[in-house]
């Protein structure tokens, strides 16, 4: 019989460090779910934010009907929104988690435990959302905690835009991708007039800064502004992007 001789290994000169094979870095949630966006117009970018309302059914069609480039915020204490995820990414929106079902007297681990939750039961989040009358926004301890685990897990995190920016210097020094949204659409019963004063405001200080987010609903009044703000001159002096070309840099 035929015999073949090994084949011969390599030899590594004496002294030389054999070379390790590389582990890539492991990609964050922001990263992994972000939807795909290019824009060279040169024009500030706008990151719009809605609150999912209704059924799963209507919801979709809802978003669907805004016709460009939002990111939706689910309730995770609503069972139904956990199927509509990956609906909404395989349609191109990005999906971000409300953090707002604490257990009364929230303590550090509970927040890491209720956030390591969500995460799991929406893994097509880029991140998640602090109202700002929450548990965890009003708290600095819970907000540590919070920004450590988005740290920790990739996620970006959303908060109320403050003259202070505490939400901001506690994502910096954890380690933390954060942007602060500059208005709330709606929540107060405002009209599609005052929806589209807001928003001509917001184009301002996208001016003023490169880039801009906003949170609203999905109520008639608030979808009748934002038609009226695109049809607009102001509307054409922006780009809607995806939250996560705020916080990575769209190109």
């Amino acid at each position: 019989p035929r015999i073949t001789a090994p084949a011969e290994t390599p030899e590594t000169p004496e002294g030389e460090a054999v070379p390790e094979a590389e582990n890539p870095e492991p990609v964050g949630a922001l990263e992994r779910n972000a939807v795909s966006f290019s824009d060279d117009s040169g024009r500030p970018l706008m990151a719009l934010v809605v609150v999912g309302e209704g059924d799963a059914a209507s919801l979709v069609s809802r978003v669907d009907g805004l016709g460009g480039q939002v990111t939706v915020v689910l309730d995770p204490s609503d069972a139904s929104m956990r199927s509509v995820a990956p609906d909404l990414k395989a349609r191109g929106y990005e999906v971000l988690i409300l953090a707002n079902s604490l257990p009364a007297n929230a303590t550090p681990r509970d927040v890491e435990v209720s956030l390591s939750a969500f995460t799991s039961d929406y893994p097509d989040a880029i991140g998640i959302l602090l109202p700002p009358d929450g548990a965890i926004a009003s708290d600095r301890a819970l907000l540590k905690q919070a920004m450590e685990f988005a740290a920790a897990s990739g996620h970006a995190v959303v908060t109320a835009q403050s003259g202070l920016d505490t939400a901001g210097r506690i994502a910096e020094g954890a380690g933390a991708r954060a942007v602060g949204v500059y208005r709330r659409l709606d929540g107060a019963g405002e009209n599609a007039s005052t929806v589209t004063r807001t928003l001509d405001r917001a184009t301002f200080q996208a001016a003023r800064d490169g880039n801009v987010a906003v949170l609203g609903g999905l109520g008639d009044q608030t979808i009748a502004g934002l038609t009226a703000w695109r049809a607009g001159l102001r509307g054409d002096s922006v780009v809607l992007a995806p939250l996560s070309a705020l916080l990575l840099g769209g190109v």
